[in-house]
């Protein structure tokens, strides 16, 4: 078995060059709290030899002299060396090694002293220079215009922050503060949106260098702008809130319904009774008929169909909403498609589509039209639903407005030379493969156990086989089946241990593959890794997640060059399930736009989410498991399905998916090496700073933050460049230890606990993306699949 890369890949990168952060550098101030570091440390190393060495050693000597008055001034210099403070050596102290070395700690302590307050003294112009320069920064166009996708409410707060003369009081640093955690998102991570996080699609080909399209001004090709699913859901739920609209609308059972004679039960719910009226309705609900055509069905009269069917939405076991499907690239006009024509809602049906054209327009509005645009949408959204227009302010991983943006960005077509990706298979073979044998004994523990469960049970529902493995796993029948995978990892633990050196552990790709090997069966796989190039000469490359129904089968497909040549690519990917019959993928609710779309070719189980307009769907209640010659099979109705993949904290999805390559993760105490396989870093060096480095840090003043951040650095040996992820927090931050701001963050996250802090690599002297602004954060996304055939 070979691991093949596909040809087509997706560039993503940042929409800001990353030394619009560099400039925010106090290199002085860093620079003198480093050397008070160093001196201090130093300082540090003498006063212990004063203590442990020196000190008894004199008094030693005093007492065979019987010299009272020596040890009475021993005691007393001892004591402020304990203390740090430095004093005089007493007169007539006759000892000439303990006082050279007292003179030669005093000099360091004296010089520590004056370089941490010529240190103090440097902070607050280095505030001044770092507010400058941001608000520099924010009165820029591009700048601006992503604050205003990024949250309107803080691109409205600068725009006063901007107009407002007192620049030093505290709400303007906080204010600050802020502007600089949403920079170092635009420039020094690839965000998801807009102009500054577009589509480019590139493939390899023969070409001896990379070779992309015209760069154009502002970076993208394309600008495109969708109204949000959750503000579609809104809309919907706006137009049927009437009972007799509601009546007009296909009434539809949620596919987690699951009956049991005259009891109903939706999972982490109590069953629900039903009457012999309540159970015919309710089976007639198949999404198809009306209230009235549910009675025509049911034979029921009309009265008692409208009782039944009001019955069942209270109990959440029927839904009348116009719920849009979370596979639809346009959501808004599939709940207008579903709207009943009714002369009551003629007047709201077009007011939701001067809304849709509001929202297309935001796209073509000039940079300095495009609040408006934005103020004129939401205005029509909330005299729609009466609901707010914002949410999540400036939050991750969510849809924040009624609308948002994707660009097609510049550069395209982008050829990457095909000897790259022949690089990129070689290098991360072994990698993956010992990926891929702990995920494979991963899978086979929770079949083992599937398959023990399923031999008490015989074919169950799948949501109760569910619920039955959780509980097998929460009572830790799990654990012994996982014997083989703990194996694995600490023998892959002790092989880094042993080659570590502190700061890298090089691991021989011929010991990794040793430590086990994966059976022969396809596989999918969408590294996550880093290729650093040093033995090429060529730059390191980020090689990013990416999987087939973000940049194939979901949104951003959209943007491809050759949709059809894509979608035939991808064919290719599919034996790792089976082939597209078996293929199949859980649909929960669409939460933000990373959305997969009807182009998907396997079967859809709803849950949550529905996806009406699919060739392909099934009802999570329709699925059925058991076991077919002693291996767990997940039925649906048309035959065994396979889960596109699992989820770690979902026991009952790993066993119906294929195995996944799971890159151990070690944490070996305070730090963590970089972890190399080749040319491939597996793992960042990272650091877990204890309690005592943290508590220094929240300990430390604004105008002492530098020195302890400085001391932090030394103790630990960190970069300049990092990320940060604390406590509570989704994404990691971007901190340069030079930068004020990133200090005050940093100290911030050690308030709220725990820090887990990871180089920055590449790092930015590193950057292979070159474009005339500046050179870009940026990753390779890719996708690999397992296939018959020779070694890469």
């Amino acid at each position: 078995m070979s691991w093949k890369l596909s040809d087509t890949f997706l560039l993503r990168r940042a929409g800001f060059p990353f030394d619009l952060l560099d400039g925010f550098a106090a290199t002085d101030l860093a620079r003198l709290a480093l050397r008070w570091a160093d001196v201090t440390e130093e300082a540090e190393r003498r006063r212990r030899t004063l203590l442990g060495e020196l000190f008894p050693a004199a008094v030693e000597r005093a007492r065979k002299r019987e010299d009272r008055a020596a040890l009475r001034g021993l005691s007393a210099l001892r004591r402020s060396v304990g203390r740090r403070r430095v004093r005089p050596v007493p007169p007539g102290l006759e000892d000439d090694e303990l006082t050279q070395a007292h003179r030669a700690w005093a000099e360091q302590a004296d010089q520590a002293a004056e370089l941490a307050a010529e240190a103090r003294r440097a902070v607050a112009p280095a505030w001044e220079s770092a507010a400058r320069g941001l608000r520099e920064l924010a009165e820029r166009e591009d700048i601006s215009d992503a604050l205003l996708q990024l949250s309107p409410d803080f691109h409205e707060a600068t725009t006063r922050h901007l107009a407002d003369d007192r620049r030093a009081d505290a709400a303007s640093r906080a204010h600050d503060r802020r502007l600089w955690s949403y920079l170092q998102r635009l420039a020094a991570k690839n965000e998801t949106t807009s102009a500054f996080g577009p589509v480019t699609f590139g493939s390899f080909g023969a070409v001896d260098a990379p070779e992309a399209g015209a760069e154009l001004p502002d970076g993208v090709r394309e600008r495109v702008t969708f109204v949000s699913f959750w503000a579609a859901v809104a809309i919907g739920r706006a137009a049927t809130r009437s009972v007799a609209v509601r009546d007009l609308v296909p009434a539809r059972r949620l596919p987690a319904v699951h009956l049991t004679g005259d009891l109903a039960t939706l999972p982490g719910r109590p069953p629900v009774p039903l009457s012999e009226t309540e159970l015919s309705v309710l089976h007639a609900c198949d999404g198809t008929r009306d209230a009235q055509g549910i009675a025509d069905a049911t034979r029921l009269d009309t009265a008692a169909t409208r009782t039944a069917l009001a019955a069942l939405e209270r109990s959440a076991l029927i839904q009348r909403r116009c719920e849009p499907c979370s596979t639809s690239l346009d959501p808004l006009h599939d709940v207008l498609d579903q709207l009943p024509d009714t002369p009551g809602l003629h007047a709201f049906t077009a007011a939701a589509k001067e809304f849709a054209d509001l929202v297309a327009a935001f796209a073509t509005s000039p940079p300095d039209a495009r609040r408006a645009a934005l103020r004129r949408a939401e205005q029509a959204f909330e005299a729609l639903t009466g609901t707010p227009a914002r949410r999540n302010a400036g939050g991750t991983y969510a849809d924040r407005l009624v609308l948002f943006e994707d660009c097609h960005g510049d550069g395209q077509p982008l050829t990457l030379p095909e000897r790259l990706r022949q690089r990129i298979q070689h290098e991360l073979r072994p990698v993956l493969d010992f990926g891929l044998t702990v995920g494979q004994r991963v899978r086979t523990a929770h079949r083992e156990l599937a398959a023990e469960l399923l031999a008490e049970t015989g074919e169950v529902p799948f949501l109760e086989f569910a619920a039955r493995l959780t509980r097998a796993v929460e009572e830790g029948r799990l654990r012994p089946a996982l014997a083989p995978v703990e194996r694995l990892h600490d023998a892959y633990r002790a092989l880094v241990t042993d080659v570590s050196d502190g700061r890298t552990a090089r691991l021989d790709p011929d010991r990794l593959t040793a430590l086990g090997r994966p059976d022969d069966t396809p596989a999918f796989v969408s590294p996550d890794l880093l290729l650093t190039g040093a033995r090429h000469g060529e730059g390191p490359l980020v090689l990013g997640e990416i999987h087939p129904y973000v940049f194939g089968w979901g949104l951003q497909g959209g943007f491809a060059p050759d949709p059809e040549a894509l979608r035939q690519e991808l064919a290719g990917l599919l034996p790792a399930w089976g082939g597209p019959d078996r293929l199949a993928t859980v649909l929960h609710r669409r939460r933000h736009k990373g959305l997969i779309t009807n182009r998907f070719p396997g079967t859809f189980i709803e849950v949550t989410g529905t996806a009406r307009s699919a060739p392909r769907r099934v009802p999570i209640n329709a699925l059925r498991a058991t076991l077919r010659d002693g291996e767990p099979t997940l039925l649906g109705p048309d035959g065994p399905l396979e889960l596109y993949v699992g989820e770690a904290d979902h026991p009952h999805l790993r066993v119906f998916a294929p195995a996944q390559v799971e890159v151990v993760r070690l944490a070996l105490g305070e730090r963590t090496p970089r972890i190399v396989v080749g040319d491939v870093v597996v793992q960042r060096a990272a650091w877990r700073p204890g309690d005592t480095h943290r508590d220094a840090l929240v300990a430390a003043s604004t105008d002492q933050l530098a020195l302890a951040v400085a001391s932090l650095r030394r103790a630990l040996d960190l970069p300049r460049h990092l990320f940060s992820l604390g406590t509570g927090e989704i994404k990691p931050l971007y901190l340069d230890l030079d930068c004020v701001h990133s200090q005050y963050a940093l100290r911030q996250q050690a308030e709220h606990g725990p820090l887990s802090l990871v180089e920055m690599l590449p790092a930015p002297d590193q950057l292979w993306l070159r474009r005339s602004t500046g050179a870009f954060t940026s990753e390779l996304r890719l996708s690999m699949s397992r296939v018959p055939g020779g070694r890469t």
